[in-house]
C-alpha cells in the first residue's frame, strides 16, 4: 500500500499531509481534517471522522462492503476495487495477493480528488 499511496502523492498539484506513519490522538485527526481540503483514506475511523467534519472525501474499499457503512453524503466518492473475492470482508487476505486494493489505479484516485476539489471550498 505504501508504494500506491506515494505513486497518488507524487501525481497530485495540491499539498498533502501524508499520515501513514504519523500517530495521532483523535483530537488531532479532528483538528487537521478540519482544515483539510479533501480527506483520502480507506473504510476506518478517520473515514467517518472527515465526513463528520464535512469534508470531501475519497475512500477506498478494498475487502470492506461498502453497503455496511453506506453514507449518503454527497461530498464523498467511494472507490470499490475489483477482483474475484470482492469484497471478502477478511482483514488479512486469503489469497495473499490482494487484488481488490491492487484493482484500484493511481489515474481513478487522481480522477476522484479533482472531481471533488473542483466542487469549490468546504463550507
Amino acid at each position: 500500500e505504501r508504494q500506491a499511496a506515494e505513486a497518488i502523492c507524487a501525481q497530485c498539484r495540491f499539498e498533502l499531509a501524508h499520515l501513514g506513519n504519523t500517530p495521532l490522538t483523535g483530537g488531532q485527526l479532528k483538528a487537521l481534517f478540519s482544515r483539510a481540503a479533501l480527506v483520502l483514506t480507506n473504510d476506518t475511523g478517520p473515514r467517518h471522522i472527515a465526513i463528520a467534519l464535512r469534508r470531501k472525501v475519497v475512500t477506498l474499499f478494498g475487502p470492506n462492503n461498502p453497503a455496511w457503512t453506506h453514507t449518503d453524503y454527497p461530498d464523498e466518492i467511494r472507490i470499490v476495487g475489483r477482483g474475484p473475492c470482492v469484497p471478502c470482508d477478511k482483514p488479512i487476505c486469503r489469497a495473499k495477493r490482494h487484488y481488490c486494493m491492487k484493482s484500484i489505479t493511481v489515474e481513478e484516485v487522481l480522477q476522484a480528488a479533482e472531481t471533488l476539489l473542483s466542487r469549490g471550498r468546504n463550507e
